[in-house]
């Protein structure tokens, strides 16, 4: 194809274009670039005024901040002393009730009025100075003369709350021994006598069988009670053949006199130093008080001696023990103080899980558990088994 030729078809082509060509008016492209740009565009002043709102909510609260602190400091700073060339003549500090809420409150009042025209000038105390204390030393040194004193609780005063709530909710000892062995024998048991070791550690177990006696009203076995704490009238400890114990004696179940009677027992128990207890003695008393009764049951702590095991012939009833306790003797299990006194009395013995009522005829041998071991009956006493932890009852 010539040049000639090629020039014309190209005239052709762009006359063919122009013809379709889209038009180049404004309005046409400002449609086309709305429908390829859907994403608005935020004016700058949006931004700005957002950056500024952040600014001055910062602001505002460093200033807040700030005026929070000095007025605290303000508040807890004290008032300046007057030096003595400053004032004639020095009076002394007013008296302050000795409360640290009060003192406080005071020395917050009089505080100093500065920048004031009108300028007060306290007794002890002048807005010009320059030295300054802090309130603590204010009360230490200055008003606080006295400490507050706090009165001292007793181990008294915690037994006797102890009695109280053990009575009030009816609490039971960690094994519930009295609970258990009352349970058991409550068919047996007839007209009888309860004689109660009420040393600092043996109230438990007394306030426990009033619980028992609480929930069984209808069972009228028990005639009355006899507590005793190895001490004399005088609380202080008794000795065999010298001074006799005092005893505290229960004949109505009610709970206001059983609790009187309990916190009277609980405040004469407090100068009893040794081991070995008044137990006879006790039961020589309720033997008195209460003739008509057929046995005797006793509460006996397993971890004392009986201290008057000279008096034993003279005990006419049979006596039923509850052990009470451990021994605190690595192979003893029970007293054998209390083996011997329910064995010559023809009475019984009794833990948590067992009762023994025929001592005369107890064979060698014979298990028993005493404060979680277990131990066997050999010689006339309850010694601790080998492999005891495997032979423990269930």
């Amino acid at each position: 194809m010539s040049n000639q030729e090629e020039q014309h078809l190209h005239d052709l082509v762009r006359e063919a274009m122009v013809q379709i060509q889209p038009s180049y008016e404004e309005l046409h492209w400002e449609k086309m670039q709305g429908k390829l740009h859907k994403i608005p565009q935020h004016p700058n002043w949006l931004w700005i005024g957002s950056v500024t709102c952040v600014v001055v909510l910062l602001a505002s609260w460093f200033i807040w901040k700030k005026n929070t602190v000095e007025t605290s400091l303000t508040k807890t700073s004290a008032i300046s002393i007057t030096p003595k060339s400053q004032t004639k003549k020095s009076k002394p500090l007013p008296s302050v009730v000795p409360r640290l809420a009060d003192t406080i409150s005071k020395a917050i009042a009089l505080q100093p009025i500065q920048h004031s025209s009108d300028k007060v000038d306290y007794p002890d105390f002048k807005t010009e100075s320059p030295t300054w204390y802090a309130v603590e030393s204010l009360i230490t040194k200055k008003i606080f003369l006295n400490p507050i004193v706090f009165p001292e609780i007793s181990l008294n005063q915690l037994i006797e709350e102890d009695i109280r709530k053990r009575i009030e909710q009816r609490i039971l000892t960690s094994d519930s021994i009295i609970t258990k062995v009352w349970e058991r024998n409550k068919s047996n048991w007839r007209t009888v006598a309860v004689v109660g070791d009420f040393t600092s550690s043996m109230y438990p177990y007394a306030t426990e069988l009033f619980t028992w006696l609480d929930k069984n009203r209808r069972n009228k076995s028990i005639l009355g009670a006899v507590f005793f704490t190895d001490c004399d009238s005088l609380g202080h400890e008794t000795i065999p053949d010298q001074t006799s114990g005092k005893m505290f004696t229960i004949r109505n179940w009610e709970k206001a006199n059983v609790l009187s009677t309990f916190i009277d027992a609980s405040r004469n128990t407090q100068q009893n130093i040794r081991l070995a207890e008044n137990n006879l003695e006790a039961i020589l008393y309720a033997q008195n008080t209460f003739p008509s009764v057929q046995s005797f049951v006793l509460i006996a702590d397993n971890g004392s001696p009986i201290k008057d095991m000279d008096l034993l012939s003279q005990i006419k009833r049979p006596v039923h023990i509850i052990v009470c306790g451990s021994t605190y003797e690595e192979n003893t299990g029970i007293q054998p103080d209390l083996i011997q006194l329910a064995v010559t009395t023809k009475g019984s013995l009794h833990t948590a899980a067992t009762d023994l009522t025929n001592l005369t005829t107890i064979k060698t041998g014979t298990r028993i558990e005493v404060g979680g071991k277990s131990y066997k009956y050999k010689k006339g006493h309850f010694v601790l088994r080998k492999f005891h932890q495997f032979w423990k009852q269930k």
